[in-house]
């Protein structure tokens, strides 16, 4: 039989907890039911792999050690992989692209797309559309510039809301 390791953390009480390394690996106990159905609602906009990844993770409840072996990938990796998958997909700028592409030029529709629905660095996005870096950087820093515009206008009607 092998051996049961433990880690500790922290509740929110301050009080400490041990839990077994199966269980601290489990990024699915810190989730809601609601918000794992609106993530795997939003998969549907990843690339296929990691729409599979999600999905079998959140929807059908596979384990991160179970993904890891059916991929050759250390469970580390995959752990690493499904939190940032699941960062980008619960992003307010994952959300704002969603909301906005429709209206946008095809250009910076493709390169938004690419770079925040698909998660590809710049020189991965300019590869795969085959466009210059220079194209690619100026529609994301459109994009970004877009929704700096609305998270500040949201955080203006805010702050006049509470006074």
């Amino acid at each position: 039989m092998g051996r049961i390791t433990s880690r500790a953390y922290r509740t929110s009480t301050g009080d400490w907890r041990h839990t077994q390394d199966a269980q601290a690996c489990d990024l699915r106990k810190r989730m809601r039911r609601q918000a794992a159905e609106h993530i795997v609602a939003r998969a549907a906009f990843l690339p296929p792999p990691d729409r599979l990844l999600v999905q079998l993770y959140l929807e059908h409840g596979r384990t991160l050690k179970d993904l890891a072996e059916a991929s050759g990938q250390p469970p580390r990796v995959m752990s690493r992989r499904m939190r940032k998958l699941i960062t980008r997909v619960a992003s307010e700028r994952f959300d704002f692209v969603l909301r906005h592409m429709e209206s946008w030029p095809t250009g910076r529709r493709k390169v938004a797309i690419a770079m925040v629905l698909h998660g590809l660095s710049i020189r991965d996005a300019a590869q795969t559309l085959a466009v210059s870096l220079y194209t690619v950087r100026r529609h994301h820093e459109a994009v970004c510039a877009l929704f700096d515009t609305e998270q500040r206008s949201r955080q203006s009607r805010t702050l006049q809301g509470a006074h």
